[in-house]
């Protein structure tokens, strides 16, 4: 009874406090608090969701997001930094996933109108449900946007891990579980 009680609170904590992506960067960028991700590997929920009307032009993605999940990154520790970002459909097969990733930008005020090709980091848009993200010289305290499309649009899970760099993301909102 007692490890039945333990894995039960695990899950309700984990369900309070694990990274989630906002639905839109409009979303993202009135409420930013709710939307930080970090390189955990623990899964979290897709967006099947279109996005909202809005139109981002990046530099390899030439449709408009299918199911965009957004998220801001803030570097905890400078230097490069590789992530790997997969995804899985609720039945456990691999998934189509895209990505874009913007930056860097000194805060959270007003950056969906600075999310150009300008200010692209990396993109990504292959058929492939593992995609590698690169952050190539970021310093600690920069803020990134990522936002992670379910080009497959099925429901499923994200992951996003780190697999290079000596570089990190601050996963300090996740010491509270």
């Amino acid at each position: 009874m007692r490890s039945f009680c333990c894995l039960l609170a695990f899950f309700i904590c984990s369900l309070s406090f694990s990274q989630e992506g906002a639905g839109s960067c409009a979303q993202l960028q009135a409420d930013p608090e709710l939307y930080q991700s970090c390189a955990t590997s623990i899964p979290f929920a897709n967006s099947t969701q279109n996005n909202s009307g809005e139109a981002f032009q990046t530099t390899c993605i030439p449709t408009e997001f299918a199911g965009p999940t957004w998220f801001f990154i803030l570097i905890n520790q400078s230097g490069p930094i590789v992530l790997q970002v997969s995804q899985v459909s609720n039945n456990g097969n691999a998934a189509d996933v895209d990505f874009v990733l913007w930056g860097p930008f000194s805060s959270l005020t007003g950056f969906c109108p600075q999310l150009t090709p300008a200010n692209e980091v990396d993109c990504s848009y292959s058929a492939s449900a593992i995609e590698t993200v690169n952050f190539p010289n970021a310093i600690s305290g920069e803020y990134y946007i990522l936002v992670v499309d379910n080009f497959a649009n099925v429901p499923g899970q994200i992951s996003i891990a780190q697999s290079g760099g000596s570089g990190s993301s601050d996963c300090s909102f996740l010491s509270s579980v």
